[in-house]
């Protein structure tokens, strides 16, 4: 079976939809994007001192002990900071997001 090749009409469309997705153009959609690329800094600032001067030697503090946190930073920089778009945070279940979104009903109590 042959491969299909893109059009050059499709491949410049292609790249011209990967740039707009990766560099926005609007100013109030870069300073939001500029806002959220320095909190998620500014939290791993925060995180890599909370490790390092953890008291309790002991019992270390780990990553996993900021799971919850990095949850709601991705809430904030996502759903909240950008209202109306889909959210890219990963469930608390822990599960990374699928490709098809689950659709099956519950069972009938």
């Amino acid at each position: 079976m042959d491969a299909i090749e893109p059009t050059a009409s499709t491949a410049s469309t292609a790249s011209t939809a990967s740039t707009a997705s990766t560099e926005p153009t609007e100013p109030l959609a870069r300073q939001r994007q500029d806002y959220a690329r320095e909190l998620r800094a500014r939290f791993e600032q925060y995180k890599s001192w909370a490790i390092t001067h953890w008291p309790v030697r002991e019992q270390p503090l780990e990553e996993s002990a900021f799971v919850a946190a990095e949850r709601e930073l991705e809430l904030i920089t996502g759903a909240m900071l950008h209202p109306g778009g889909p959210s890219q945070a990963i469930p608390a279940d822990g599960d990374e997001p699928g490709q098809f979104q689950q659709v099956t009903p519950a069972p009938w109590p």
